[in-house]
């Protein structure tokens, strides 16, 4: 999915809510089917995720990126 890397940049956005449309998005990709998975996985995604749960304020961010990293 050529999306998935560009979602990956949003996420180092400082506003709150781009980051968690950008979480949205990248959970309904992964959720989709196993290439969607697959391209959200190997597009190193993951990091940059773990480290918003860690360092995000946002409740809303944190529900959404716990569904997204299931």
């Amino acid at each position: 999915v050529d999306t998935v890397p560009i979602l990956a940049q949003l996420l180092h956005s400082p506003q709150p809510a781009v980051q968690l449309q950008t979480v949205y998005a990248l959970g309904v990709l992964a959720s989709a089917d196993e290439d969607s998975a697959s391209a959200v996985l190997l597009s190193g995604t993951v990091a940059p995720l773990s480290t918003l749960l860690l360092s995000s304020s946002s409740v809303d961010v944190k529900q959404h990126l716990t569904l997204t990293l299931a």
